[in-house]
């Protein structure tokens, strides 16, 4: 609706502050991935605009990231075995899944490709929505001789 550089920073950063009131003890974590989403979806769209294009990366980008962010934050909070319990866990789910013995290559890879697919189409949706509301706010109102 409002294609000018900085838009979407801007509404991420409402968004994340609108977080910051919400009755609850852990907003922090939370505030952080909304900015950093809203920032990784502003760098897709710096090259080329509001294009599909930049709204199919940028979607891609923000819900991989808040899988990185949830494994990140927890290595820092509890150190560096917490990548060994997360080894261990995708080993224990390749085996369960009766898949190649890769270090968990075959059940990540699939599961993060899978996540970055829903948020490349839901940004998708979201552009096109934004467009149909933007072709709506121009439209002569109904009833008008135009």
């Amino acid at each position: 609706l409002h294609p000018r550089r900085g838009v979407i920073v801007a509404a991420g950063a409402v968004c994340a502050c609108v977080k910051m009131i919400a009755p609850s003890t852990l907003v922090l974590g939370p505030m952080i991935g909304i900015l950093l989403e809203s920032v990784l979806i502003e760098l897709a769209c710096l090259p080329f605009g509001a294009r599909a294009g930049s709204a199919v990366v940028g979607g891609a980008l923000a819900t991989t990231w808040s899988l990185s962010q949830k494994v990140l934050t927890q290595i820092v909070l509890f150190g560096a075995p917490v990548l060994s319990w997360y080894i261990e866990l995708l080993a224990r789910a390749e085996a369960w899944l009766k898949l190649p013995k890769t270090g968990g290559l075959w059940v990540v890879v699939p599961f993060v490709a899978f996540v970055a697919l829903v948020g490349a189409v839901m940004a998708n949706v979201g552009l096109r929505a934004g467009r149909i509301a933007a072709a709506r706010k121009n439209a002569p109102p109904e009833g008008s001789r135009e």
